[in-house]
């Protein structure tokens, strides 16, 4: 488990760098730690593969949901309302304050 949540917290943080056109050193040791190639006896099964993808899937779909949550809010610079949906700018508040009016709903398909 600790394996785990230390290879997200890099993924994370190098994920958020790559983002903002950063690049990340690598810590002093990391050349004595990792092995000079790979090994030729490790193989990697379809089974890991999907397991590896699902995980991936997983831990990353919040952070690309949210990434672009933010992005899309970042584009209002006031409170809006495009039909029924209300628009903010990040860190503000707005809410639909009386029905919705039947010329403006759309009918489910």
């Amino acid at each position: 488990m600790t394996r785990r949540c230390l290879l997200t917290a890099t993924v994370f943080a190098g994920s958020i760098a790559l983002l903002h056109g950063q690049s990340i050193a690598p810590s002093p040791g990391w050349s004595r730690a990792m092995p000079p190639d790979a090994d030729a006896t490790v193989t990697i099964t379809e089974s890991y593969a999907a397991h590896v993808a699902r995980d991936a899937s997983v831990w990353a779909w919040p952070l690309v949901n949210i990434y672009n949550k933010r992005h899309g809010a970042e584009q209002s610079k006031e409170l809006a309302y495009a039909g029924p949906v209300p628009a903010a700018p990040p860190n503000r508040t707005v809410m639909l304050t009386d029905h919705v009016a039947a010329d403006e709903r759309k009918p489910w398909k």
